[in-house]
């Protein structure tokens, strides 16, 4: 009966993170709209490409210490509270926190001289002081994610930074402020601040009263282990525009444009992935850190099955009807990338069906693991993108990129099974594929990443 209840618990636990996190996704997806819309027609065309330029800069400047901060804090707030140890989370915090912050700061002073000294402009100069807020932000909503908060961590990405930012520029319009595109990089920046400000608050408000009256004692190796994290960070922002960059070294404008355009619409294929993985999370952390594999099997399975059931319906819709849907989102010149989308759209069918790899093994002190692959993945996608791209244009780099999700996916998939022995996959695999951990690192605990 109590196997039951903590079935049913979790569950729910899932069924709730999961509807609020496709609700928050919906508001955040229309802020980011939002935000394009207005600033478009206030700074035009050159002066929003601008604001974009130092946002995106600054974004990725910030990539690996918010990494490190999301994977590491996720984790372990959420499996040292399972493990009753107040003391090392409050220590964790007390230490991670404040050197992440350090080194976002140390981070924004690089950036803010080097685009002084080199005349990049005001947006990348107000950049610079995007870098700590967006690391703050990530690491406190990784707080609130391990504390099981995972609605309230979501409000930082969906609500708090895009309609902050709306919000800030409908005040400054109606106070009669006509700034730049350096303004409004600034405006974003305060909205960014202030939302760390909220997150800070709602993060201290749901510590447990066990964890801010503890003394802080701090984890042997943290910092080793959120380098990993960080260099997740790394690949990711590489791995994510490699393909567009290699298209646009071989190929015109044009054909760029139709294949970003496409690869675009095939993300809606996984997009039910990035919510389940929201609440999942602290969920494996902790139910990794109890011991407890049958429940983590059930929570796993029970997502990879229903990201996979919404997934096939929307690559069949892509596949057969891709050029009249490309036409219709982005125009008709791009109906030409119906074979790349179909291609794109099949390689994304393949993550959903491995269910959420990265973030299992990311979560149960693995990390390294998905390092080193996220890094063989990129090599092998970045070969076939120079051996593809060149004749085949966007239908080459879509194959390559296809082919790299595939290997990366089933990779992780087998670690999966032979590190935790556990079925990550919607698919019914025969137990004696995963019926056995590895015998050198077992499960529960901390395993060797």
């Amino acid at each position: 009966m109590d196997g039951q209840r903590q079935g049913r618990s979790v569950g729910a636990y899932l069924a709730a993170g999961v509807a609020g996190t496709f609700a928050l996704r919906a508001a955040g997806g229309l802020g980011q709209l939002a935000v394009a819309l207005v600033l478009a027609r206030l700074l035009g065309a050159e002066g929003y490409g601008r604001f974009a330029l130092g946002v995106a800069v600054a974004t990725a400047v910030a990539a690996a210490p918010s990494w490190a901060l999301q994977g590491l804090l996720t984790r372990e707030v959420s499996a040292g509270l399972a493990a009753g140890r107040p003391d090392a989370v409050r220590g964790l915090l007390a230490t991670a926190l404040p050197g992440a912050g350090g080194a976002a700061l140390a981070l924004a002073t690089a950036l803010g001289l080097a685009a002084w000294v080199s005349g990049g402009g005001v947006p990348l100069v107000w950049g610079a002081l995007l870098v700590p807020a967006l690391v703050l932000g990530a690491g406190l909503a990784a707080v609130l994610a391990g504390l099981h908060r995972v609605l309230l961590a979501q409000c930082w990405e969906n609500v708090l930074k895009h309609w902050g930012l709306v919000a800030l520029v409908a005040l400054a319009w109606l106070a009669g402020s006509r700034s730049g595109p350096g303004g409004a990089v600034a405006l974003y920046g305060t909205a960014l601040w202030a939302g760390a400000a909220v997150l800070a608050l709602l993060a201290w408000r749901a510590l447990p009263g066990a964890v801010r009256g503890a003394r802080p004692e701090v984890p042997a190796g943290w910092l080793r282990e959120a380098l990993p994290f960080a260099g997740i960070g790394l690949l990711a922002v590489a791995n994510g525009q490699a393909d567009v960059l290699v298209l646009g070294a071989f190929r015109d404008d044009v054909e760029v444009g139709i294949y970003r355009a496409a690869s675009q619409l095939a993300a809606l294929v996984i997009f039910l992935l990035g919510v389940v993985n929201a609440p999942l999370q602290p969920l494996i952390a902790r139910l990794h850190a109890e011991g407890d594999r049958a429940r983590l099997q059930r929570a796993v399975r029970a997502t990879a099955v229903l990201v996979l059931a919404c997934a096939v319906p929307t690559v069949a819709v892509l596949v057969i009807w891709g050029g009249e849907l490309m036409a219709l989102a982005f125009g008709e010149p791009f109906r030409a990338g119906a074979l790349p989308l179909a291609i794109l759209a099949l390689g994304q069918l393949v993550n959903a069906s491995m269910g959420s790899v990265g973030v299992i093994l990311n979560m149960t002190g693995h990390q390294r693991v998905v390092m080193r692959w996220f890094a063989a993945s990129g090599a092998l996608t970045l070969a076939l993108l120079l051996a593809l791209a060149p004749p085949f244009g966007a239908v080459g780099a879509a194959v390559a990129l296809a082919l790299g999700l595939v290997a990366w996916n089933v990779a992780l998939a087998r670690e999966v099974m032979r590190r935790l022995g556990v079925n990550p996959t919607a698919l019914p695999l025969p137990r004696r594929w995963y019926a056995r951990a590895s015998p050198r690192e077992g499960f529960g605990g901390a395993p060797p990443g």
